[in-house]
């Protein structure tokens, strides 16, 4: 359960008693030593395991085999533990792909210890809400809240409903369970509040209607604006997130709900006014260097890269490892047409850890605005072999060949990536680009109608390609005849 759900100091302590127990268990395991272990280890060790708190299952990084083990040794000590029996069944339905419904039966099977009758319910209740018995699981939640009687299990529950109830008409109850858990622990409310905003991140239709509840029951608090204007933003509710987000600003003095402004505007093409709101964020709070790197792009894509060029600069003082700033400042020195001077900076990338793939692929094309042909197809080749899982790596090799006419070359390169990364539609498309190009209709056709019985959301790839391939009557027919299924 969620208990100590804000007692800091005690969660480190159950850590390191956690460490202590899985040390103990894994040296048995191991037979350098024999220890005693109580049912209550038994249960913690499977949960610690099977990753048992992830909700959605996420079992990257469990340990099935260990758990299995844990379950076996633990019901060969104590088969009539009720917790036990119950992980049993969970970990039989992870691995042996058992039917929720036959889940369902296995667990109703297991008669619950009534002398301790509350934390098998509270498992019994995790188990249906992972194996998708949502209404099993609310239930016993419920029933559950009538049962216990100390405040952190109530927040337990609280929390793990909350979490659960994904419909419409359930708003107005987990706004309730909200507002208690709150009345018992004011303390953890940034913890639980961000939690909840995370959680509707994935659900935003939802989520909306928990934060239109929660401002109109709170209308003074900015967080609450915030929130819903993020998730207006994410459904594209343009007018409805800058509401909400201005009257965030008007209720607080930190920068965050000014810098989302900014980001919104910015992503429904409205630069100037995102350019606006991140000048005045550092009007306002001159420490924020963090949106040097945001206003540069800005005044990049506004047509001024000379001004652009200085804030990239201030962005690279303010954070001397920003990939994304050198790879910025190299793109506005290239347009420019300073290309040793981006070059230049590129080449610092080249020094870091991990080198974008993107920075390689500007790097190559400035080669070739240069001159330096053998320069970049030394740099395509050893893209090949550091980066041979991503398409553009083989689209812009094999397309410098393609615009020197030389299409034998540009199959071959295609090819090698096609045989990297089987049935990559992008290749494919490609592939029927160059032979419509070189002439070879049939060959292009074959690979077109491939490609769009793959993905044919692509095509448009395909048609951008080359200004001539849109204006050729011949290939258009073969296009609308894909389009039309004949």
């Amino acid at each position: 359960m969620m208990d100590d759900f804000f007692g800091l100091e005690e969660e480190e302590l159950e850590d390191l008693e956690s460490v202590e127990l899985i040390t103990r268990y894994e040296d048995m395991v191991n037979g350098s030593r024999s220890t005693y272990l109580s049912v209550d280890d038994y249960e913690d060790l499977f949960i610690h395991y099977i990753h048992f708190y992830y909700l959605p299952i996420l079992l990257e990084g469990a340990d099935l085999e260990m758990a299995g083990k844990v379950i076996r040794d633990g019901l060969s000590q104590y088969p009539d533990s009720s917790v036990l029996q119950l992980f049993s069944v969970y970990y039989r339905y992870l691995t042996e792909n058992l039917t929720k419904e036959k889940t369902l039966a296995l667990l109703k099977q297991i008669e619950l210890q009534e002398y301790n009758k509350i934390t098998p319910s509270y498992y019994l209740a995790n188990i249906c809400a992972k194996i998708d018995a949502r209404d099993e699981s609310i239930a016993l939640y419920q029933k559950l809240l009538e049962d216990i009687h100390t405040e952190d299990e109530k927040i337990g529950i609280y929390c793990d409903l909350i979490f659960l109830l994904d419909e419409e008409k359930d708003i107005p109850i987990i706004f309730e369970y909200y507002e208690k858990i709150m009345n018992i622990a004011p303390e953890g409310k940034g913890r639980l509040f961000m939690d909840l905003y995370i959680h509707f991140l994935f659900k935003p239709e939802f989520g909306v209607l928990f934060f239109e509840l929660f401002v109109k029951r709170h209308p003074f608090s900015a967080n609450g604006w915030h929130c819903l204007g993020q998730l207006y933003a994410i459904l594209s509710l343009f007018e409805k997130a800058i509401e909400a987000l201005n009257n965030a600003v008007a209720l607080s003095d930190e920068a965050g709900s000014l810098i989302a402004l900014a980001e919104i505007y910015n992503a429904f093409g409205k630069k100037e006014k995102s350019l606006e709101y991140f000048l005045e964020v550092l009007s306002l709070y001159p420490k924020r260097t963090d949106c040097y790197l945001d206003i540069a792009d800005l005044y990049y894509a506004l047509g001024q890269a000379e001004v652009a060029l200085r804030y990239y600069a201030l962005s690279l003082d303010a954070f001397p490892d920003d990939a994304e700033a050198f790879i910025g400042t190299a793109i506005a020195l290239s347009s420019l047409e300073r290309y040793d001077e981006a070059i230049a900076y590129l080449k610092k990338i080249r020094k870091m850890n991990v080198v974008p793939v993107e920075a390689l692929l500007l790097m190559s094309d400035y080669y070739i605005e240069l001159g330096r042909e053998d320069e970049a197809i030394t740099l395509f080749e050893q893209m090949t072999e550091l980066h041979p899982l991503v398409a553009d790596v083989w689209l812009s090799y094999s397309n410098y060949y393609a615009g020197c006419e030389d299409y034998e070359k540009a199959y071959s390169i295609l090819r090698c990536g096609m045989f990297v990364m089987k049935d990559n539609v992008q290749l494919m498309y490609r592939m029927a680009n160059y032979y419509f190009l070189a002439g070879n209709n049939e060959r292009a056709i074959s690979f077109l109608e491939t490609a769009y019985l793959i993905d044919p959301s692509y095509l448009d790839m395909f048609l951008d390609y080359d200004e001539e391939i849109p204006k050729n009557p011949f290939i258009m027919d073969v296009v609308n005849g894909l389009k039309s299924g004949k």
